[in-house]
């Protein structure tokens, strides 16, 4: 089974190229969801990340209040530590967990799409890391007009992520995506192509 991992900064267009890759048939482990999912209401990691940033977090149901915890862990380096430290090993466990069904059912090739894959040190299980990449200004535009977050809160979100420049220093394909659709899908045609 081949393992390919996909990462990009915020913006770039990951979540673009990751559905098209499912739409060709290749198994996608989605990372976010797996994020999503470990941090449900009552889990094991809501609670403890509950009892690390405090009550803000939570709403008054119970559930993780996302955005708070976001606002938190990305106002300083030390807290964006803490939340990574508290959410990668149950999500690395569940990407194994994947993982190992995907061998078992004889999958041939099997997509992690992960923001955080070089942080979380999952590119040490992939065969080829695939670095989505797109101009500062394009992606800007596009969180502004995804999420409605000012220039400010996105500059403030990026500086707490890798660097392009050093995410790319692991990328064994670097797919371009400041432009339109057609040439972004005409690159992951080739690479379906070259790896699948």
């Amino acid at each position: 089974m081949k393992i390919i991992g996909l990462t990009g900064g915020i913006g770039t267009g990951k979540s673009t190229v990751s559905e098209y890759i499912a739409k060709k048939g290749i198994k996608v482990i989605d990372v976010d969801a797996i994020s999503h999912m470990i941090t449900e209401k009552g889990t094991e990691t809501t609670e403890n990340l509950k009892k690390t940033f405090g009550p803000s977090v939570a709403q008054e149901d119970g559930a993780l209040d996302r955005k708070a915890l976001a606002t938190i862990a990305f106002s300083s380096e030390e807290n964006k530590l803490l939340l990574e430290k508290i959410t990668h090993r149950a999500i690395r466990e569940e990407v194994d967990r994947q993982l190992r069904y995907a061998a078992f059912h004889k999958t041939p090739v099997v997509v992690i799409d992960a923001p955080l894959l070089i942080e979380a040190h999952l590119y040490g299980i992939c065969d080829s890391v695939w670095v989505v990449h797109a101009d500062m200004d394009v992606r800007i535009k596009r969180i502004m007009e995804r999420d409605g977050m000012s220039r400010e809160e996105i500059l403030a979100r990026m500086r707490y992520q890798l660097e392009d420049n050093m995410r790319e220093e692991y990328a064994d394909e670097l797919i371009e995506n400041s432009g339109e659709k057609e040439m972004l899908y005409q690159q992951l045609e080739e690479l379906i192509e070259k790896y699948a």
